[in-house]
């Protein structure tokens, strides 16, 4: 028997995108399966319209998790927030939350296949103008979070999608405690953390745009900015002793190697290294578009 899909949240914050009659059953099998990650799946849907949408939801051959229920639910509030008024270019749009059965899933924007394996392949390091794009467009989208007064707390190549910025599960407001309901709201992937995040602190815009720096590092060298095992603390600018790796990239300018320096920018006192180059992503944006001339 296929559990009945029960509504949540079709609204999304008021801007409703999907009618109950517009949702068929959802089919999870290795057929419409396109993404798996660790706390959930992707699978392709197509509603009674004709529409295809993407299901993210947790793994059915694995026991409910409340862990996991919270980072999923904290998804759909963080999406219903930033896209409430309308869908954001740089941010993978939001449809609702349904419950199957007994488990959660987030309905949302179904992404180009061609896109996703291309900006999340292991394929580094890329064209520097394609880093450049990519770098703008995570710029604006993270903007519209800040803006919301979130910070996306997991920015990392893996989570672009084109220049679509992607997984909201650790998405956290400011003000919040970082204990909720007994859930440890923690932060995304360890060698992507500022010192800052490692010493402990609240996180803070700038937190987002040190993992921006780092990964854009990481698309232009096809190394990794931070080697397994390495102590954030050790050095002031971490990209300081790497810099030689970005002389291998073709069409390096000084001017992207201040941008990678300013966005990874620290103070070299251990526990305070908050200090950045850029005070928000507006500065990141507006960075980026000199580099490659557009208004």
């Amino acid at each position: 028997m296929i559990p009945k899909v029960k509504f949540y949240d079709l609204t999304a914050a008021g801007r409703r995108i999907l009618n109950e009659n517009e949702v068929c059953t959802f089919y999870f099998d290795r057929d419409n399966l396109r993404a798996r990650g660790g706390m959930s799946h992707i699978h392709e849907q197509t509603l009674l319209c004709g529409k295809k949408v993407a299901t993210k939801g947790l793994p059915a051959d694995k026991p409910i998790n409340p862990e996991n229920v919270f980072y999923l639910a904290n998804e759909a509030r963080a999406l219903a927030t930033l896209l409430q008024d309308k869908p954001h270019p740089n941010i993978i749009d939001y449809f609702g939350l349904v419950r199957i059965g007994e488990r959660p899933f987030i309905i949302m924007e179904l992404l180009d296949e061609e896109q996703d394996q291309s900006s999340r392949s292991l394929g580094f390091p890329l064209p520097v103008d394609e880093v450049l794009t990519i770098g703008l467009g995570i710029a604006k989208g993270l903007h519209h979070v800040h803006r919301h007064g979130l910070t996306h707390r997991d920015v990392k190549p893996s989570n672009f999608v084109g220049t679509k910025l992607i997984d909201f599960a650790f998405c956290w407001k400011h003000g919040l405690p970082i204990v909720i309901d007994g859930h440890q709201h923690s932060s995304g992937t360890s060698s992507y953390f500022s010192p800052a995040i490692v010493s402990g602190s609240e996180p803070t815009i700038q937190d987002d745009i040190y993992s921006l720096g780092v990964s854009l590092f990481e698309m232009l060298s096809g190394k990794s900015a931070l080697p397994p095992g390495t102590d954030p603390h050790i050095s002031r600018n971490l990209l300081g002793s790497r810099i030689a790796d970005l002389a291998i990239c073709r069409g390096l300018t000084p001017g992207i190697a201040e941008l990678l320096f300013a966005a990874t920018k620290t103070t070299p006192e251990v526990g305070v290294m908050r200090e950045s180059g850029f005070s928000s992503c507006r500065d990141v944006i507006r960075f980026i578009k000199s580099l490659i001339n557009v208004d």
